[in-house]
């Protein structure tokens, strides 16, 4: 059995412990941000990072969620508007440069290691990235006014990209994030077409879910993905100012949240990440915080 990202020995059968996600209600506490939080990950060994769009730079916090140290502020191989950010195995950092349109490679103390991509629509080429994923020794990006997904090798060597505008199957409306699933399936939330849409690691198209709206199981922007080891989807809605959760099935279970400011409530939520020992954090924009459950 594994809870939290140990493993737990005593039984001869294998599964992986899932939060019920039907109860997330309330947040149990907050963490302030005096600027503009955006994307949220974390990494390996319970640190967790998140971005400053206002600020220009990245927070890094350990498991105690105290923050330890920032990476940037404007300039040469700092950011201007970072947005987006994933860790890969080796808990090597991947940062957005939404502004800069490429993304920069760090560890985790902040040493920069790498950039790769640039303004245009040509392949190798970015505009206005934002989610970020590292899977399986490749980086998906949110290519968001090229309406497509960019795919690179860690090391920046450019690979191939799928999707085109459009609001047919495998297109795109301003994909926002980019997420993977245990099961090697590539999640984009599609902001504009309001939807999820599924693809195969090489861009295949799959199959997606949801349609505009605010009643249960639709969405209104769809704005940034987490899931879980056993495949649950937690989307935030920037415009419906909540989050809601699927199954692996892509079948509705649960929503929370509302507009506002109280324990429950949001204001453009746009990033979300599930910790190892399965807490959620939400990057909680217009009420400049990360709120926890």
């Amino acid at each position: 059995m594994t809870i939290g990202g140990q493993n737990i020995k005593g039984s001869p059968f294998s599964f992986v412990a899932s939060r019920n996600y039907s109860n997330l209600n309330r947040s149990n506490r907050f963490i302030n941000v005096n600027g503009c939080p955006r994307g949220v990950a974390f990494s390996s060994n319970h640190h967790w990072v998140a971005t400053d769009t206002t600020n220009h730079c990245v927070y890094i916090f350990n498991e105690q969620d105290q923050m330890v140290g920032k990476i940037g502020n404007r300039g040469t191989g700092q950011f201007n508007g970072p947005r987006g950010v994933s860790f890969d195995d080796d808990k090597i950092l991947y940062i957005t440069d939404g502004d800069n349109s490429r993304v920069q490679k760090f560890d985790l103390t902040g040493h920069y290691i790498l950039q790769f991509g640039r303004l245009g629509s040509n392949d190798k080429e970015l505009n206005g990235p934002v989610g970020i994923t590292a899977h399986h020794n490749k980086v998906y990006i949110a290519d968001r006014r090229n309406h497509r997904i960019s795919v690179y090798q860690t090391d920046g060597t450019y690979c191939f990209s799928f999707g085109s505008y459009g609001n047919g199957s495998g297109q795109f409306q301003y994909p926002w994030d980019v997420a993977a699933t245990p099961d090697n399936t590539v999640l984009v939330a599609d902001s504009e077409g309001h939807c999820i849409q599924l693809f195969q690691l090489d861009g295949t198209f799959i199959h997606k879910f949801g349609t505009f709206g605010s009643d249960k199981g639709q969405m209104n922007f769809p704005s940034s993905i987490a899931v879980d080891p056993n495949g649950f989807i937690l989307v935030t809605e920037f415009n419906n100012h909540r989050v809601s959760i699927f199954n692996k099935n892509c079948d509705y279970i649960h929503s929370f949240g509302s507009y506002g400011t109280g324990s429950n409530q949001f204001e453009n939520p746009c990033g979300i990440a599930i910790s190892p020992n399965g807490s959620v954090y939400i990057s909680d924009r217009g009420n400049k915080r990360i709120a926890i459950y």
